[in-house]
């Protein structure tokens, strides 16, 4: 993988708008598109045919990917299949590594509608499976074998109680030695109501067991509780995105802890939006990542009807009560977007689909990355992804996934292996461009004589991205401490080139090398702010900013 090497004394940050100084200041720069930029690689099944959806669902998990096919023929007319893919490191590319089929697969089964990925263990749902009944569902356990190589299905999984048309297994989730199943149409709390049930591994009889029904505790006909389901550690989040306190089909979704003293599982929250309404859809889908809940909300209508919008909620640890931190909207949020039909949440990222966004096509869809702030306390939008060969209708981010600095995009209805046949994206946030910026030849804190030139270099080398152009900026030098705040403004420029407020090498490529020359400045801490952008038309293109950092040096 490239990264980029850190600058002087600061910080490397490669499309992040914030900039972290020597001084630990941060500056904050407009969002950042990417787009095709930073597009990686394609997971493509081999054996793709029309009518697969490939891509509907998808998981990652370190080096290891699944695209969900619920549309494969294998066993029958959509009967299902997942297909793995391994990173290979020594070329850092993407391979397919296998083909997964329920051993007793039949058609209309629907294995792949769901998947789940953590280390070498999958779990795959196939919720119109009839063992208990038409369309009573199922959910299917595999674990790969390192030696072999292979995959191997370890365990299925069906309820205890399980009924025709529960549809166990529309969602899936998985952690560890812990597995979660949802059965939105389980009839518990009235027809449709929902449940989900919490299944886990156990070691010494090498089998899998069944934990826990979790139903809400005010559940009622049609919430549908169960449709969306995430796993973190000793906690559960699934949604009920029908459920109707504030307005009818508003949504919400429950927050589910594990008592290890007692041994059972409680229901700690119910979470709601503070501004629902009715078919908002909160709950459409829901991802938890520790004690950070995000849930999206496809029918929001803040920027237009079914524009859509994503709640991030946090729990606190002293009072231990869940509150609302944040409110995602797209930046350009349009209506009939579904922002927020799909999402991903690990740290300090956050990662949301728009199916229908008509970027650039309609309905061609795109996601956008959310950057946690921690200074603020906020949450910005860092990015907006998009397919590079998107087309009218792809539902680019039907579903989305994250692992570390890795983003896995569903494009269900992709064209590539026949109509339909569906794909995924990998989006990498740390490879592109690699810089190398010197001051008079060194790295760190450069001390400059006083009547003499400090000469910044700048080199670029071989990233991911061979056919990358651009425009490198030297925005300004400026003897005055890290600035705190960058807006669309002119930058003010008191020492670098008189009358000019930046000095760029427009079509700046990789192995490509530029000096600036400085001439001699008084006595002081020079700060010397770069940008490289993604357009090498001459204009310094703030959405376009791929690269942004401070070097310093001093002047004796």
């Amino acid at each position: 993988m490239v990264t980029v090497k850190p600058i002087g004394s600061a910080s490397r940050l490669l499309a992040n708008p914030l900039i972290t100084a020597s001084l630990l200041l941060l500056v904050f720069v407009a969002p950042v598109a990417w787009g095709q930029q930073y597009e990686t690689g394609t997971l493509l099944p081999a054996s793709g045919q029309s009518g697969d959806f490939a891509g509907a669902a998808v998981a990652i998990s370190g080096d290891a990917a699944l695209v969900g096919a619920y549309g494969d023929q294998t066993h029958g007319n959509d009967s299902g299949a997942v297909y793995v893919f391994r990173r290979d490191a020594p070329s850092d590319m993407w391979q397919e590594e296998a083909k997964l089929l329920a051993s007793d697969g039949a058609a209309v089964d629907k294995f792949g509608f769901s998947v789940a990925l953590d280390g070498d263990r999958a779990l795959v749902g196939a919720y119109l499976d009839d063992d208990n009944g038409a369309d009573s569902g199922s959910a299917y356990v595999f674990g790969y074998d390192s030696v072999t190589g292979t995959w191997q299905e370890e365990a299925k999984l069906v309820s205890s109680d399980s009924m025709a048309y529960d549809f166990f297994g529309i969602s899936v989730a998985l952690d560890g030695d812990r597995a979660l199943v949802g059965a939105y149409f389980d009839d518990d709390n009235g027809a449709d109501s929902g449940a989900a049930y919490l299944f886990n591994y156990d070691s010494v009889s090498g089998t899998w067991q069944e934990e826990a029904k979790l139903v809400a505790s005010d559940g009622a006909a049609d919430d549908w509780f169960g449709f969306s389901a995430a796993l973190s550690g000793d906690r559960a989040l699934v949604s009920a995105h029908r459920d109707d306190d504030s307005g009818f089909n508003s949504g919400a979704a429950y927050i589910f802890a594990y008592d290890s003293v007692s041994g059972t599982w409680q229901e700690e929250a119910k979470l709601t939006a503070a501004d629902g309404a009715s078919y908002d859809y909160f709950g459409i889908s829901v991802a938890l990542s520790g004690e950070i809940a995000l849930v999206g909300a496809e029918q929001d209508d803040d920027n237009g009807s079914g524009s859509g919008s994503a709640y991030l909620l946090r729990r606190d640890s002293v009072s231990g009560t869940w509150y609302e931190e944040a409110k995602l909207l797209a930046s350009d949020g349009s209506g009939g977007d579904y922002f927020g039909g799909s999402v991903a949440i690990m740290s300090d990222r956050a990662l949301v689909g728009a199916s229908n966004d008509a970027a650039p096509y309609a309905g061609s869809g795109s996601a956008f990355v959310f950057r946690y702030h921690t200074p603020s306390g906020t949450w910005y939008e860092e990015a907006k992804l998009t397919a590079s060969k998107g087309d009218y209708h792809d539902g680019f981010g039907s579903h989305v996934a994250l692992s570390d600095d890795v983003a896995l995009i569903g494009v269900p209805k992709d064209d590539d292996n026949g109509t339909n046949s569906g794909a995924a994206l990998l989006v990498d946030f740390t490879s592109s461009l690699a810089i190398d910026v010197k001051c008079n030849g060194e790295d760190g804190d450069v001390i400059v004589d006083i009547g003499q030139n400090a000469t910044v270099t700048i080199e670029t080398k071989n990233g991911y991205h061979p056919g990358f152009m651009g425009d490198l900026w030297v925005i300004a030098i400026t003897p005055f401490a890290p600035w705190t705040t960058w807006s669309y403004g002119p930058f003010y420029n008191p020492y670098w080139r008189p009358n000019a407020n930046t000095v760029y090498y427009s079509g700046l490529g990789v192995n490509s090398y530029a000096t600036v020359h400085d001439y001699p400045v008084p006595p002081g801490k020079y700060y010397v702010y770069l940008a490289v952008d993604a357009i090498p038309n001459g204009i310094l293109n703030l959405h376009a900013i791929w690269y942004f950092d401070v070097v310093d040096f001093t002047v004796q």
